[in-house]
């Protein structure tokens, strides 16, 4: 599977950090056009490129509204060819930025943090991503079952 990651949250890049790694350019410049993606993305293997933030932008929900986006999305689309884009985003109920994105996509994958969002701000992120495009499904991140007494930690009760 060919995959092309895409760091859009910008205003709280971790990816590189994450990775040890830092891009030739910033993501910014890319997406703005004076940078090719070629030019800006890392290669991780030869099925996986990366495109990730240098630093924090102040601003950009500037990008995800420019009429320049789409055609971006495009030609990175047409020169890598992916089987799959993923693009790591802000939380929704942070800001505007998301949303602006979300009109690109085919569909959308909540992540929810496990005792930090709740049930109601799940079902109105499922909302919202829904009126814009497709919900692939909701991810609960960062989950710990307190009551698994098997030493498997998977946490289903055997044994009890």
């Amino acid at each position: 599977i060919r995959t092309v990651v895409l760091e859009l949250d910008l205003r709280k890049p971790s990816i590189a950090e994450m990775l040890g790694v830092r891009p030739p350019e910033d993501i910014a410049r890319m997406l703005s056009g004076d940078v090719s993606f070629q030019d800006q993305a890392l290669r991780i293997r030869d099925n996986t490129a990366i495109s990730i933030a240098q630093s924090a932008t102040s601003d950009p929900t500037r990008y995800f509204l420019s009429e320049k986006l789409e055609a971006r999305l495009a030609e990175i689309e047409a020169a890598q060819d992916p089987d799959l884009m993923i693009f790591d985003v802000p939380p929704l109920l942070a800001g505007d930025d998301t949303r602006a994105l979300l009109r690109h996509v085919d569909c959308a994958l909540l992540i929810a943090r496990a005792e930090m969002t709740t049930v109601a701000q799940i079902d109105a992120c499922e909302r919202e991503i829904a009126e814009q495009t497709n919900v692939l499904g909701v991810v609960l991140n960062q989950y710990r079952h307190e009551d698994d007494t098997t030493g498997y930690g998977y946490g289903y009760g055997y044994g009890q």
